[in-house]
């Protein structure tokens, strides 16, 4: 039997077989309010510090603005703003990436000065007021986070839960209007944690699940929900993606993103091979991967060593020597193909 989600505890507990959706419709319009004659203090500090001398690399990768999303995922939560908050989301989350550099969030909410929608033009304009290179626009296609039971939970039964997300991500140039690069990604997680319910006594699961709406989206709470980690999962993924789709031509990947698979000593494999391009004595800098870079506070342009290529093993597999670095090397840690004069 399927029930919705009430706004209290007791809405968790309902008796039956059946999932459980937190739906609706989501309508939220784009805001009329006009735009900005003057530049906001956030904005005005924001192109001062681009404007500052900065003899960094980092200074090279283009700069991008994150939009609201348009939600057609059919969730609805009064709370949250969804295609705004899914946008901070990945705002910070690109953080990681050392592919473009980002405009922060106060930034582009003080310059969207109320909307929670735009459409791609006014994300070009709003996007040229940041001096953007590009921005991101799309959709969130799923949103939800659904319960089944079996049994009668007053009396002893079994939940469990499902998180879903799917985005939909396109990179438009602002000077052009031109698209750069295009990703989407789907996550599904499922809780199986089918612990038995004795006498209805509510476990962590039921008390997160009636609790989502209290929660700040992209807080630390929503993270260890099923329907929070299957957000990051959706964003990390697009977010690879895309990086892979920006990158110049004539790199090695297409599609991917290059990384250690495993380092132990001097053993130290790549997920890069012959349908790549690969070919022995390619040289690869290593950088920190984004969730290094997160949970240790590493710049993620930060080069922590290079490898060279001295067997390929098979179609995406390739063994490496450590040219520098050794000991810095991680698991999951990108990698970013040298130039010929680069390295020696």
């Amino acid at each position: 039997m399927l029930t919705f989600v009430g706004s209290c505890l007791a809405a968790v507990l309902l008796a039956g077989c059946g999932s459980v959706p937190l739906p609706g419709r989501h309508g939220a319009a784009a805001s009329k309010a006009p735009m900005p004659a003057m530049p906001g203090p956030e904005l005005q500090r924001f192109r001062e510090r681009l404007a500052a001398p900065d003899s960094s690399a980092a200074a090279a990768a283009p700069l991008v603005a994150v939009m609201p999303l348009a939600d057609e995922s059919g969730f609805v939560l009064k709370e949250w703003s969804l295609g705004c908050d899914m946008a901070s989301f990945l705002t910070r989350q690109m953080e990681a990436y050392p592919d473009w550099r980002v405009v922060p969030w106060p930034v582009v909410q003080e310059v969207l000065a109320g909307r929670s929608a735009v459409d791609t033009p006014t994300a070009l304009e709003l996007g040229r007021s940041m001096q953007a290179d590009l921005v991101l626009v799309g959709t969130i296609d799923e949103f939800n986070m659904g319960r089944f039971t079996a049994g009668d939970p007053l009396l002893g039964g079994y939940k469990s839960y499902t998180g879903v997300a799917g985005l939909k991500i396109r990179a438009v140039r602002t000077q052009d209007g031109e698209e750069a690069g295009r990703a989407e990604a789907r996550s599904e997680l499922v809780d199986r944690d089918l612990a038995l319910d004795l006498l209805g006594k509510p476990r962590e699961q039921d008390r997160r699940f009636a609790s989502l709406r209290e929660m700040t989206f992209g807080s630390k709470e929503f993270g260890e929900t099923v329907l929070g980690k299957a957000t990051a999962a959706a964003v990390d993924e697009v977010l690879g993606k895309l990086a892979a789709a920006l990158r110049p031509a004539g790199t090695v990947l297409s599609g991917r993103t290059a990384e250690i698979l495993s380092a132990e000593g001097d053993e130290v494999y790549v997920n890069v091979g012959s349908e790549d391009g690969v070919r022995v004595g390619h040289r690869f800098a290593v950088l920190p991967g984004p969730e290094r870079s997160r949970s240790e506070g590493l710049d993620p342009r930060r080069r922590l060593g290079w490898v060279e290529v001295t067997s390929v093993v098979g179609a995406h597999l390739a063994r490496v020597r450590v040219l520098g670095g050794e000991g810095q090397l991680r698991e999951r840690d990108r990698l970013e193909l040298l130039r010929t004069d680069e390295g020696d």
